[in-house]
């Protein structure tokens, strides 16, 4: 059992962690929502209608992200994400809503992953958070109008990759863009590899390669 000073210590941890998470998923929806709004007052008072609904439109769709990342975050804490099948449950989830909002076909390519198979939350938080980021870049940024989603485990890791058929980018360019550095970044906190492969006017896949550590 931990002790009071433990708890304390597990509480701050994960508080300043949600904080993090909070200013990177929302900090720059909750600015072009601002700017919007005030683009909306603009447009209604020069009499632009039709571009002021579109706008209002768009406020619509960032409100909606934002509520969907707030539930994710708390998902995430929560008990609910303690298996892995849950944790495919909740990737299926977020790829359907995000690829529907731009009429984009899922194909699924996922296989069952083992109960006996041991996720720890921070791993299946961080999991979910790299396979998240590369929905949203293809579905935000590729133009595609497919996207394919693979999930298979090995006797020895969990093979995850998002390709989708879109314009696809010149990594060497982009290293900083795309939440690239984001992504490496959470599969080197979970000893992960993170593999992206993108051909111009031929797509995008981003793979990331888990390693089950042998027990003991």
């Amino acid at each position: 059992m931990l002790s009071p000073e433990e708890k304390m210590s597990c509480f701050t941890v994960c508080f300043y962690f949600l904080l993090a998470e909070l200013h990177d998923d929302m900090g720059g929806t909750l600015s072009g929502i601002t700017l919007y709004s005030h683009l909306v007052n603009d447009l209604l008072d020069s009499g632009k209608y039709t571009e002021a609904k579109q706008s209002a439109n768009i406020i619509q769709q960032s409100a909606n992200e934002m509520n969907h990342t707030l539930r994710d975050l708390i998902w995430a804490f929560s008990s609910e994400m303690d298996t892995p099948q849950k944790l495919i449950e909740k990737i299926d989830e977020y790829i359907v809503w995000m690829a529907k909002s731009k009429n984009i076909k899922v194909h699924q390519n996922v296989s069952e992953i083992s109960s006996a198979i041991n996720l720890p939350s921070k791993i299946t938080r961080n999991i979910y958070l790299i396979i998240k980021e590369a929905i949203n870049n293809a579905v935000k940024h590729s133009q595609a109008s497919e996207l394919e989603i693979t999930i298979k485990p090995t006797p020895t890791s969990i093979f995850f990759s998002i390709k989708d058929n879109g314009i696809g980018f010149d990594i060497d360019h982009v290293q900083s863009g795309h939440g690239l550095i984001t992504m490496k970044n959470r599969s080197a906190e979970i000893k992960s590899e993170i593999i992206v492969i993108s051909t111009i006017t031929q797509g995008t896949t981003i793979s990331l390669v888990y390693i089950i550590p042998h027990p003991g």
